[in-house]
């Protein structure tokens, strides 16, 4: 089955299939994860996965609403439900309604294939779209790499990232296709057991990565020839389908092989030109493939199933098409490009002249094919690679890192590249450095030449050891934190299995020279990458004779033991001695609780309960004890009426309020008793200001959408004097949260912002509310850039905060103005935080076409 969890930096949960159909889409309560992405890469199941989310709503009451965003050719959502939906267009009042209904899920396939300018303008404008259909809950896939280039401009999404296949699910959907195989051909036997042991010869770790997508495992199983060699690469593999899939419909459309070129030439025209056009790009309408390819070859592709009819338009009935699969629109477009200049064509004093596809996103996974296409030239390649790797910006080396790291992802397809040691180095350098690409170095280790990643990193490793044993202890701390850490992880991402891994971290674990929490870090890993059950067990057992061992890292490592059925007495009895009474804390309580799944019995939660009822009980205790019961059951009812009491108490003290506040905000159903205790306190006038901020985050986060919240708010901000700046804030800010784009509360923020005595700190939360709920508010823009200008070199935390609210607020049609000044502010001025300027460059960088980028920079017009 595949898992599904979160990205990297927020993993909490894994879910197998069937888990997360039932507690992330079936958990009526959950309303936090109203809004739902699930982001990967191509083939991994996103649209299966999509299907079966509205297979499950059917069978549970609930009206998914599938969208294919491709199809929305340019209308908002609501237009498109309005008139194109149905066979019969319905009114805005019924539509309303539906929504009201509270039982309409929108399933939003495919953000990546939308009709838009960028993959940001494609985010933006869904996110817009979304805001206005609150009533309803979303569900949308995207690409991972499109979803990475501007996350933060979908606020309130529950993100979660489909996992490639284990090793042991792909031996397991080897063996299960070929048993189904074999049922209706004997002459199959045993070629499941074959292919799993092909898969796991020497220096195939790549092509075993590889088919850990389902898409490419499904056509590994169905090209599998005994008597053929495996194919090495993504383009060889979609080679060898392509040959299967004539030689499957020679009997009902028989082709010669020269027919069979001649086609494969049309629609490698015609891949190419859609995703070159943009606006057709994965839906290709009928008049412009006659265009490209002509009528008789566009015919024999619908015939042979290369192109099926996906939509019509409703007003000039015209049919659309799509490819067989989208990865195999990038595959025949990739067979279409014959010399590597179509890719990158550098003008270097006039980019506006040059071709820069190697920096647009649809244009990554056509050249990841390109590079692994036996009918490319080797020298084609290797020139394509050398370009890379010497591409010079005169920009500030910005756009040269994006060039490089896309070439450290190309060798893996091009396995034969001259350059490929010399790469995977500096790579793996700027991955040990505190460079601005320290991030993305560390990501493409994942994707470029595993052997050489693996060999450069153990290296790194290895040596580091030996400087540790060398080096003071003032200075091991910091060392081991920021040289160990990432480099063990990402060879607990790439070294599953691996003997020189193991090797390694073995020999970091027994050195002598490493903390606790390095330790904890190496065996999770350790346990991570041994396939053994044994070596698991063993390096679990061996954790516990260390000394410091934390007790909620060794709590998550048993869960983990546990879940993978791993049974061993010492385990056993060390997770009875941890449910001690001495442990019952908030944090240990709540870890061991996770570790023992649903099992814990209920007296524990009981007394909790009790305790809230005793009246000789302090409210500062009671509101703890309420506190911890929220975490631990979100749509406890006694927990959340005891906290309402204790928020609308005159006698409570500023902390119990606080708090009851903040844990209002954990509330996982939805309590009108909660929101309405919460926008009380906002009315009352002995509340102190840390107590309010809380109550404004616990009331944008289960208020959202909510009508009596939204009234009382507005009409609370109307009553709020002009200058009380302070309270105007907290109201405005709430109220953005709860609805979106509300005009009031923008108008608020704005004018707050124009106050010329209004605190720096005030001033950066009111430009980071306004350009949240207003996305791209000119005024929010102008005031951060003027904190950055006007704020003193020595306050840190200004500057930190202010870049990182432009690179959330920012809209791609502002970051070229925004480069401009920039760069301006910093030929006039003495810098000293040079590194958060570049770090807000860098996201411009990855956001706007280099040509746009360049004429900013030198301040260039467009021609």
């Amino acid at each position: 089955m595949v898992a599904y969890q979160l990205t990297e930096e927020v993993i909490k949960t894994t879910y197998e299939h069937e888990k997360f159909l039932t507690e992330v889409i079936g958990d009526d309560s959950n309303t936090k994860s109203k809004n739902i992405a699930i982001i990967g890469e191509p083939g991994a199941g996103k649209s299966t996965l999509l299907e079966k989310i509205g297979k499950y709503l059917i069978k549970h009451d609930g009206l998914p609403i599938y969208i294919p965003l491709s199809n929305l050719s340019g209308d908002t959502l609501k237009e498109y439900l309005l008139k194109r939906w149905l066979e019969n267009p319905i009114t805005s009042n019924q539509l309303q309604e539906l929504l009201q209904q509270q039982r309409v899920w929108f399933l939003l396939d495919g953000l990546d294939e939308m009709q838009a300018a960028s993959s940001v303008d494609a985010l933006n404008k869904i996110s817009q779209d979304i805001s206005k259909l609150a009533a309803a809950r979303v569900v949308l896939t995207c690409r991972l790499n499109v979803w990475d280039a501007s996350t933060k401009n979908l606020l309130d999404f529950q993100n979660f990232k489909t996992q490639e296949f284990s090793s042991k699910q792909v031996r397991d959907f080897i063996l299960a296709w070929f048993q189904r195989a074999e049922e209706e051909d004997k002459g199959t036997e045993g070629q499941g057991e074959q292919l799993w042991q092909k898969l796991n010869e020497s220096g195939r770790e790549r092509l075993l990565d590889l088919v850990k997508n389902p898409l490419r495992l499904a056509l590994m199983c169905q090209v599998w020839d005994t008597t053929k060699d495996l194919p090495e690469t993504q383009a060889a593999l979609y080679q060898r389908f392509t040959l299967y899939h004539y030689d499957w419909k020679q009997a009902e459309f028989p082709t010669t092989l020269a027919e069979q070129y001649e086609l494969n030439a049309a629609l490698g025209k015609l891949a190419r030109e859609a995703i070159a056009s943009g606006k057709t790009r994965f839906r290709i309408g009928q008049n412009f493939a006659y265009r490209v390819m002509g009528e008789k070859l566009f015919n024999r592709a619908c015939r042979l199933g290369w192109l099926n009819q996906v939509d019509r338009d409703k007003q000039t009935d015209e049919p659309f098409y799509a490819f067989y699969h989208a990865t195999f629109q990038e595959y025949f477009a990739a067979l279409a490009i014959d010399d590597w200049h179509f890719f990158l064509n550098h003008v270097p004093n006039n980019p506006s002249e040059g071709t820069y596809r190697i920096f647009e996103l649809q244009w990554k996974q056509v050249i990841l094919l390109w590079l692994g296409c036996e009918e490319v030239e080797t020298e084609q390649k290797e020139q394509f690679i050398k370009a890379l790797i010497k591409f010079e910006d005169n920009c500030n080396d910005l756009y040269e890192y994006r060039a490089y790291i896309l070439a450290a992802t190309g060798i893996a397809e091009f396995r034969d590249c001259s350059k490929a040691d010399e790469i995977v180095e500096q790579i793996v350098k700027w991955g040990f450095s505190s460079h601005l690409v320290k991030h993305e170095a560390w990501a493409v280790l994942q994707e470029t030449q595993r052997t050489k990643a693996i060999d450069t990193l153990v290296n790194n490793l290895l040596n580091s050891v030996e400087d540790l044993a060398n080096m003071p202890d003032s200075l091991r701390f910091s060392f081991l934190n920021y040289c160990l850490f990432n480099p063990i992880s990402r060879l607990g991402q790439i070294g599953i299995g691996n003997e020189k891994v193991i090797y390694a971290l073995g020999k970091l674990l027994n050195s002598g020279v490493i903390t606790g929490n390095i330790i904890n870090h190496a065996v999770s890993v350790l346990k991570k990458i041994c396939t053994g059950k044994e070596k698991e067990i063993n390096a679990l057992v061996n954790l516990l004779e260390l000394k410091g061992m934390d007790k909620s890292r060794l709590t998550l490592l048993i869960e983990r033991s546990r879940k993978a059925g791993t049974e061993n007495k010492k385990l056993v009895a060390i997770l009875v001695n941890m449910l001690a009474p001495q442990y019952f804390d908030e944090d240990d309580f709540w870890q061991i609780r996770k570790s023992v799944g649903q099992n814990l019995d209920n007296p524990v939660i009981n007394a909790f309960a009790k305790l809230l009822k005793m009246k000789n009980v302090s409210y500062n205790t009671i509101c703890q004890e309420a506190s911890k019961l929220v975490k631990i059951e979100p749509d406890n009812q006694i927990a959340i009426d005891v906290l309402v009491e204790l928020l609308e108490l005159t006698d409570v003290d500023d902390e119990t309020r606080r708090l009851a506040a903040y844990s209002l905000g954990q509330v996982e159903i939805d309590s009108q008793k909660a929101i309405n205790a919460l926008v009380r306190c906002l009315e009352l006038n002995d509340v102190d200001e840390d107590t309010l901020d809380e109550v404004e985050k616990s009331l944008s986060y289960i208020g959202k959408g909510n009508q009596k919240a939204i009234d009382a708010l507005v009409k609370l901000l109307d009553s709020i004097s002009p200058d009380d700046d302070y309270m105007l804030r907290i109201v405005a800010e709430s109220l953005g949260q709860i609805d979106p784009g509300n005009q009031k509360a923008i108008n608020a923020l704005a004018n707050l912002l124009g106050l010329k005595n209004l605190d720096d700190d005030i001033r950066v939360k009111v430009a980071e509310s306004l350009g949240q709920i207003d996305p791209g508010n000119q005024k929010a823009i102008d005031a951060l850039l003027q904190l950055l200008y006007s704020a003193d070199d020595e306050n840190d935390t200004i500057f930190f905060l202010v870049s990182n609210i432009l690179k959330q607020i920012l809209q791609q049609n502002q970051m070229r103005s925004v480069v401009a000044k920039l760069k301006d502010y910093l030929n006039n001025s003495e810098v000293h935080h040079i590194d958060l300027y570049r770090d807000l460059f860098w996201h411009c960088a990855q956001n706007i076409s280099y040509p746009e980028f360049y004429q900013a920079w030198y301040h260039q017009r467009n021609k």
